[in-house]
């Protein structure tokens, strides 16, 4: 996880982190907290939110497109949207599609529990051609 600075140096937003957090990276503003998010992120996990939630999104699913562009051959990395139930996951789809201009159902994987987040992300992939 990261911590956003303000220009006080103060956290913005963000408290300590949990007991399960090891590894917790410094950002100075929320720009560069998105750039780490991007490079260092192995795989992207939407829950529902505001528009933080969908400028990540379309962080996410734009850094997909570049990187298959200029990088063939690099390894995708999966954007989960994770909601508890298909009216949550229909209202926040619809809404993260409003935001983001276009459909994108196409581009995730959904799932309604952690569990099945863990159980697609740790089956093996097939690489494509």
């Amino acid at each position: 996880t990261d911590r956003q600075h303000d220009p006080a140096g103060e956290h913005a937003g963000v408290g300590e982190p949990n007991e399960f957090v090891n590894d917790v990276r410094e950002a100075a503003t929320y720009w560069q907290r998105l750039g780490l998010l991007m490079e260092e992120g192995d795989a992207y996990i939407v829950l529902p939110g505001g528009s933080g939630t969908s400028v990540e999104l379309i962080a996410a699913l734009h850094t997909q497109k570049v990187r298959e562009k200029l990088m063939p051959g690099t390894s995708a990395k999966d954007v989960v949207l994770l909601c508890a139930d298909k009216a949550t996951t229909d209202r926040t789809l619809d809404w993260l599609e409003e935001a983001a201009g276009k459909k994108v159902a196409d581009e995730l994987v959904f799932a309604n529990t952690p569990r099945l987040v863990l159980k697609y992300l740790a089956a093996p992939r097939v690489k494509a051609e």
